[in-house]
């Protein structure tokens, strides 16, 4: 295990040069704005269509969850795309940026493949520009969309690896999943936050890791009796912003802290949903990138994919 605070093994650890990407994530933020602006340039006017549907691969979901979760009662209607579901509406188009469909699977609704999304492995807050902005100038929304180049301001710059374990709270948590397995969770758009820190987690780790959300722990998970070694193993961690706690919460720590599982809640400094989203994604690839140092693993190498054939 390498020590976090030691800047010559990390950058020894960061072969692909991720650390280097996540230090200026508002570049990477501005450049997938931009890239959704090209591409919504693509697609056909919203007038005449009531839904749209989003595929995305597995990787990607969480940011499209968090993406359709913000834009739930707007229209058109944002959803991830559900092959069970797409005959039910017909005044609806496919958007299918990494090309994971065909026409077979979408049979007569229209599918465009825009061309200028970030890649898969481009940094969370790339890919979630891209998705904010193709929305927002798909449908018009042009003072949304000047707002969203303040985001950026979110304050990320204590996860950087020159701040010591000390006052790095990415650093510090880093600590506390090490051989543990976490369980990432969030309510509403930050659901969607936990689940590309989860699929982030396990993909530049090669470690195990969960997601779930608050409405399943509520009615489903807190039935659940864990085996006695679970408080040594299991972690929830918690992804939220500055709000007052509601009394289900309350309860559900209450119940956890009674049957000794290990929890955490990762707060942003941010009160407001936009920037809130922004930061998290920003701490969670720098959770992921400091767990595969310490694991002694390349976050870029994906030698389980390759051997699928599905890199």
């Amino acid at each position: 295990m390498i020590d976090l605070n030691d800047g010559q093994q990390l950058a020894l650890s960061d072969r692909s040069k991720r650390q280097v990407r996540a230090t200026d994530p508002a570049s990477q933020w501005q450049a997938g704005i931009a890239a959704g602006q090209q591409d919504a340039s693509t697609l056909p006017g919203a007038a005449h269509i009531d839904l749209l549907w989003l595929a995305l691969p597995p990787s990607l979901r969480g940011l499209g969850m968090a993406t359709a979760t913000i834009f739930a009662k707007e229209m058109p209607k944002l959803h991830l795309w559900d092959p069970n579901l797409a005959t039910l509406n017909r005044r609806a188009l496919v958007i299918d940026p990494y090309r994971t469909l065909s026409p077979v699977d979408v049979g007569n609704l229209p599918l465009i493949s825009p061309s200028a999304a970030p890649p898969e492995d481009a940094h969370p807050v790339a890919v979630w520009g891209y998705l904010m902005a193709l929305y927002h100038t798909f449908t018009g929304h042009a003072d949304e969309l000047e707002q969203l180049s303040t985001v950026a301001g979110a304050h990320t710059d204590d996860c950087v690896p020159s701040v010591s374990v000390t006052d790095n709270r990415a650093k510090q948590l880093t600590h506390r999943l090490y051989d543990r397995i976490p369980i990432f969770w969030g309510e509403g758009a930050h659901a969607g936050v936990a689940l590309d820190w989860r699929h982030r987690y396990v993909r530049y780790t090669e470690a195990r890791a969960e997601w779930t959300q608050l409405d399943v722990i509520r009615h489903v998970d807190v039935m659940a009796r864990f085996p006695r070694y679970w408080p040594q193993v299991g972690l929830y961690v918690q992804l939220t912003q500055p709000t007052p706690v509601s009394e289900s919460i309350v309860l559900l720590r209450q119940l956890w802290q009674a049957r000794r599982i290990q929890q955490e809640t990762i707060t942003s400094t941010s009160s407001l949903l936009l920037p809130s989203i922004y930061e998290l994604l920003c701490v969670g690839e720098w959770v992921a990138l400091y767990a595969a140092a310490m694991l002694g693993v390349d976050p870029m190498d994906r030698v389980a994919l390759d051997f699928l054939g599905v890199r």
